[in-house]
Formats: structure tokens, C-alpha cells, sequence
């Protein structure tokens, strides 16, 4: 899925299915009111912030980076631990809705990129670098373009914090597929399977081939912790990572 197709299914869904989509799948599940919504990431950013503690980073709390903010449900919630927090987002539609429930306008900024890279954003500009349930809908070399950039933009005593699915376990059939051949073959069945919903691909990159690109790019990978956030189809991590002195 190219990077316009992306921004295409992201607007669908920002327009009419927001709240459920980004944390589901659109058209399933019981729908989720503002308030749950942003709740849920005051849950999510707490839980963040405690295991932050526990591996000593970042040691400042000026800035945050929160790729892939969607509505803002992340974003909103870092600005109880950092002094400013910028949300990235493809989408237009997703920015002008996290603008809207925008409760921190002087130290919460949200920005729209359609590019390969956040080439707006300097050097080490941010003491932690956010991203979670987004760079599962990548392919893999948009996914290694972003992650470079993550550490660019990441300083020097920051922490870098994103999930990232690894590989399927279920279906049977995913098991038997090599590579990524079951989500194009997912995104084929598709428009028969869900009519009329928009598609957001899944896509996953092996835990030892992460780590090895990021320690290739300046990375120091201090944990991958594995965490279910991209669902029971897949096994998936959690990444901490920090820049190589």
C-alpha cells in the first residue's frame, strides 16, 4: 500500500469511524465515545511513562515526538509529562480532528507529513520518540525509513519507544505463506470480505532483523519486550531504544 493510498484510508475512516478504527477495526466492535477514547491513552501513556522510569530514560522531559497520532488520543496524554509534544500524522483528516479536541494548543502541535521521512523535524529535537499500532500498516522499507528518522530526530539522552509486529502465528495459512504473500493475498480477498470498508494493511518485520537495523543505524536496542498490540494473529514487540554514544 503506497503512502497516498494510506492517507486515503486513514481520511475514510477519520470522517466515519474514528474513535473505533484506530482502536480496532473499522465497522467492528462496540463504538468508543471521545472521553473513552482519549481515556484510553492516559491509560496507555501512564504505563509508558512507568516503564520509562524503570529504564532511567529520557533524562529530560522538554520534548515528545508522537508518530502516527491519529485524533491525538496519545498525544493529549503526553502533555502531562512533557513540556511540549508534537503528533505526526499522514492523514489530513486525522489532524484536523485531533485539532479539534486539541486541550493544550500552547505546548501540543500537530503536523501533517505525507513524506518518506519528517525531514521538518531537526536533530535530535526530541527526549522521546513515540509510536504505537502504526508502523504495523507499513511495508517493511517505509517502516525502515521512519525508524532512521526516529533516531535522527531522537536526542542524545532520549528514548526512542514504538511497536512493531514481528510475524504471524495464526491463521494456518500465514504460516504457510512466505514473507508478507498472506497480507497481499489478504488485500486481494478484501473488498469480497469487508465490503465497503476501507483496508489497513498489516505488515510485520522479523524481531531480529529490527534489531539488527537499528544497532546498524546508530541504535542501541536496550529491551524488545514482547507485546500484544497488533493482536493474537501476530507476534509482536515493544522496542526500546536509545542512540549509540
Amino acid at each position: 500500500m503506497s503512502l497516498r493510498e494510506l492517507r486515503d484510508n486513514w481520511d475514510e475512516v477519520a470522517v466515519s469511524d474514528p474513535w473505533r478504527a484506530i482502536l480496532g477495526r473499522p465497522g467492528e466492535g462496540s463504538p468508543r465515545g471521545v472521553e473513552e477514547f482519549f481515556l484510553s491513552g492516559v491509560w496507555e501513556i501512564n504505563e509508558v511513562v512507568g516503564y520509562a522510569k524503570e529504564l532511567g530514560l529520557p533524562r529530560q522531559t522538554h520534548s515528545a515526538l508522537d508518530f502516527g497520532c491519529g485524533a491525538g488520543r496519545l498525544t493529549q496524554a503526553l502533555a502531562a509529562h512533557f513540556e511540549t509534544v508534537t503528533g505526526v500524522d499522514i492523514s489530513p483528516a486525522m489532524i484536523d480532528l485531533a485539532e479539534r479536541h486539541n486541550k493544550h494548543p500552547d505546548r501540543c502541535h500537530y503536523l501533517l507529513n505525507e513524506s518518506r521521512d519528517l525531514g521538518v523535524l531537526p536533530d535530535r529535537s526530541f527526549d522521546l520518540v513515540y509510536s504505537n499500532i502504526t508502523l504495523q500498516h507499513l511495508r517493511p522499507p517505509l517502516v525502515e525509513a521512519y525508524l532512521r528518522e526516529f533516531l535522527r530526530v531522537l536526542s542524545g539522552d532520549g528514548l526512542l519507544l514504538f511497536h512493531l509486529p514481528s510475524h504471524r502465528q495464526a491463521p494456518a495459512l500465514a504460516r504457510l505463506l512466505p514473507g508478507n504473500l498472506y497480507s497481499h493475498c489478504a488485500r486481494l480477498l478484501w473488498p469480497i470480505t469487508h465490503r465497503g470498508q476501507p483496508m489497513l494493511e498489516m505488515y510485520g518485520m522479523r524481531q531480529e532483523k529490527a534489531v539488527a537495523f537499528l544497532e546498524r543505524h546508530g541504535g542501541r536496542v536496550l529491551e524488545a519486550r514482547e507485546k500484544g498490540s497488533a493482536g493474537e494473529d501476530w507476534v509482536s514487540y515493544r522496542y526500546a531504544v536509545m542512540r549509540s554514544p
